[in-house]
């Protein structure tokens, strides 16, 4: 206010008092929302273009397939997500990880993409098909969580133009790519919409003291919690606005902030127990404590650097060889960068509180104690990032404010800066249009040093393979198929003691028919993996290298060694569908036709439309002569695949066993018209 009607406590007020905008210098700010309280119409069009320009330069992800990269085990492949399963999902890791509410929404999309009648005629093409629906939701999960940024930027104290610029860096940012294009990382773009959500109704709580916000953030931390572990470190983000805000660090604010811990603490634990069970946290000691420092603070450093200069994006950055002097200076700089922020906290706060937010959110990534096998990830940063750019967009905001004739220059390199970004994401996404395309993209960019990019390409395309086979198209089919054995043996070059390069190859082996090759790949995996021991985790590649272990030795007529490794893989992994399709087998062969049928039933619980499976279980009612159930069966199995002679033959046999002798006719006829052999005395029969 101004003019003589003004009251001097207001006057006093606007003096001492600085505006939400304006440049920090270690003054305590005031209680305000800028751009929250009465939205102005730039504003709202900064954000509407916020908003559409995240969408553009994203919309090629709605095109993307899946990943053989965890969203088999987190979705296709996940029982849990196919049979909608939400106490066991509420309850159980998936991969080592506690994330329930990502997985309980997997098992609702997948609900609404279920097509049993495109599932029955093209299984492949079907599955394909429903990658769409949760890409589009991974894409406005992301854009929300964009437009939340925003409007956090504008409770920091930026103006519209300002945040629009920090926000926008976030939204598309090619780091960016691994969260949304990634259909697994629905993890990171959930758990980031609640975490900024949180963030907002704690400033809303801090500037009008109402428990309601407090509370609405309390609930969406939780929600945060449960979409990623990541999410422990709001607490930590809060203690920085407190202190970016110049709140005092009294009792009242400490208490504040114990819900929190606790909530913290518990998904915490949680979390690190799943991941020990499971022997994911990597306590390799190819390095020591030091040196993981040494490491870990690089990669703090190069995070840094790829905020502002992406000059590389990839799925997976491997761990060098040894630690060199580069990676003792990368430690130095993260130091000297910390140290200078601290420095600069009189005169350049929004520094220091953009090292501090970015420093919390990313200090329990660093892999220092390891939780997987890659030096450095893209998606680590979702959260982090917003403290860096926050930063670079207030000291654009100050230095502007400044000196306004530097407005050209600044605004002429943040806009280069967010070209660069769109067209950097624009074409890293499709490096994630499927599997393929996926891993080839990290074997030219580490040639030679990546083994998971060989076996993970090596699985698709020997599925690829097999798909295009079924499709008649045996030239391409074969081509797929040497590919995929030559990255096996590139892998297993690479990394002689890796199991799942011995597990892929002894599959493409089976394959080929060469038992005895298989048989050695399989029994080499097992040696690797060691003794089984069910008191401990047990890799799931032990029960895959048993089962088919099983099926070659069935094949070989050796019953007894069959289901003795068929019965301990179903004992590791009681719900892998190739195992109870090996076992039924191995039944059926031996004359067991009751133990068969039970486990083909057990097998359609999980791939209900497998015809071939419904006609066996047919075959085998037909064996014990019960053929009213036998009959059910090959209806069911004609239904499914109505070309398929054999089946029909089936039903023909078991409808002259019921007595019913002109529909048994009648697939006789059928089915001898689709080429399928009859036997002429049971023609003549029906005839008569």
């Amino acid at each position: 206010m101004s003019g003589k009607n003004s009251s001097s406590k207001k006057t006093t007020e606007r003096k001492t008092t600085p505006p939400a905008n304006k440049p920090q210098t270690g003054k305590k700010l005031p209680n305000t929302t800028s751009g929250l309280a009465s939205i102005s119409k730039m504003t709202w069009i900064v954000g509407l273009i916020v908003v559409l320009v995240t969408t553009i330069v994203f919309s090629g992800v709605t095109k993307l397939h899946w990943t053989n990269w965890d969203d088999d085990e987190y979705v296709y492949e996940n029982s849990m997500v196919m049979e909608g399963d939400y106490n066991a999902i509420f309850k159980e890791p998936v991969n080592n990880n506690y994330n329930p509410l990502p997985v309980a929404m997997f098992a609702w999309e997948w609900e609404l993409v279920k097509d049993p009648a495109a599932e029955a005629k093209d299984p492949t093409k079907a599955l394909e098909d429903k990658a769409r629906l949760f890409h589009i939701n991974n894409l406005w999960m992301h854009v929300l969580c964009t437009a939340l940024v925003f409007i956090l930027m504008l409770q920091m104290g930026l103006n519209p133009i300002w945040a629009g610029l920090a926000a926008l860096l976030f939204g598309i940012h090619p780091l960016r790519v691994e969260s949304v294009a990634w259909i697994t990382e629905r993890k990171d773009v959930m758990f980031g919409t609640f975490y900024v959500g949180a963030l907002i109704a704690y400033l809303r709580f801090l500037d009008t003291k109402k428990w309601l916000f407090y509370g609405i953030c309390m609930i969406l931390f939780v929600l945060s919690l449960l979409s990623k572990i990541q999410a422990v470190s709001l607490p930590l983000s809060m203690i920085a606005l407190d202190w970016y805000r110049s709140r005092k660090f009294n009792m009242p604010t400490i208490l504040e902030k114990v819900p929190f811990f606790i909530g913290s603490a518990i998904i915490g634990y949680i979390g690190v127990l799943f991941l020990s069970k499971g022997e994911t946290i990597d306590t390799t000691q190819t390095f020591g404590l030091f040196q993981r420092v040494a490491l870990g603070f690089t990669s703090y450093c190069l995070y840094i650097v790829k905020a502002v200069v992406p000059y590389e994006t990839c799925t997976f950055y491997p761990y060098p060889k040894a630690v060199t002097t580069l990676h003792y200076v990368g430690l130095a700089s993260a130091i000297g960068a910390i140290i200078g922020a601290i420095f600069l906290r009189k005169v350049a706060k929004e520094v220091t509180f953009g090292l501090a937010f970015f420093s919390v959110n990313i200090i329990f990534l660093l892999q220092i104690v390891g939780a997987g096998s890659a030096f450095f990830s893209d998606r680590f940063t979702y959260i982090a990032y917003i403290g860096l750019f926050f930063a670079l967009a207030m000291l654009a905001q100050r230095a502007v404010k400044a000196k306004p004739a530097l407005m050209p220059v600044v605004a002429g390199i943040a806009g280069l800066w967010v070209l660069g970004s769109a067209v950097l994401t624009w074409q890293y996404v499709p490096a994630w249009q499927n599997t393929d395309t996926l891993w080839t993209d990290v074997m030219e960019k580490y040639p030679r040093k990546v083994v998971l990019a060989y076996v993970n390409r090596a699985q698709y395309l020997r599925r690829h393979s097999q798909y295009l086979r079924s499709q008649n198209k045996t030239a391409e089919a074969q081509a797929e198929f040497d590919k995929a054995f030559q990255d096996l043996t590139t892998a297993i070059e690479l990394q002689p003691n890796y199991h799942l390069g011995y597990l892929n190859r002894g599959n493409i082996f089976f394959d080929r028919g060469e038992d005895d090759k298989a048989l050695a790949d399989y029994t080499k995996v097992l040696d690797i993996l060691g003794p089984i021991d069910f008191n401990k985790r047990i890799d799931n590649a032990a029960a895959g290298a048993l089962s088919n272990r099983g099926a070659i030795y069935s094949r070989k007529g050796m019953r007894m060694e069959a289901l003795a490794d068929l019965d301990l893989a179903l004992k590791i992994n009681p719900k892998d569908k190739n195992t109870w399709n090996n076992r039924a087998v191995t039944h059926f062969d031996m004359g067991n036709y009751t133990k068969a049928i039970a486990d083909f039933t057990e097998l359609l619980k999980y791939e209900p439309n497998l015809s071939g499976a419904v006609n066996a279980r047919g075959v085998c009612y037909m064996r014990l002569g019960k053929w009213q159930e036998s009959l059910t069966d090959f209806n069911k199995a004609v239904q499914m695949d109505p070309k398929s002679g054999a089946f029909i033959s089936n039903r023909a046999i078991a409808h002259a066993n019921l007595g019913n002798k002109s529909a048994a006719l009648a697939d006789a006829q059928k089915a001898q018209a689709l080429g399928q052999p009859m036997d002429p005395a049971f023609l003549q029969s029906l005839q008569q």
